[in-house]
């Protein structure tokens, strides 16, 4: 399970996420696809942002905080934990 989270995460690059933007997105994915405190939901939620990369739906904003802020309010939405948070 975790190697096929960390093989989706390489096509960010070519999607237009800074290396910054695409190393936190990497992050996440990981931390939910192996560590978040509900598994099957921490899969769900990692592919559904796998999805939001390769549809080009994180590409909104090039400015740390707010690609924080709106990556935090997608998690925030599809696992309905309003503590999951992503700082810049």
């Amino acid at each position: 399970m975790l190697s096929a989270a960390i093989a989706l995460v390489v096509p960010g690059f070519a999607l237009g996420l800074s290396a910054e933007q695409q190393r936190v997105v990497d992050a996440v994915t990981l931390h939910l696809a192996s560590s978040y405190v509900d598994p099957e939901l921490g899969r769900k939620t990692a592919e559904k942002l796998q999805a939001a990369l390769v549809a080009g739906e994180l590409d909104t904003t090039t400015d740390g905080p707010r690609f924080a802020q709106a990556l935090s309010e997608r998690l925030q939405v599809w696992t309905g934990d309003g503590h999951l948070n992503v700082e810049y």
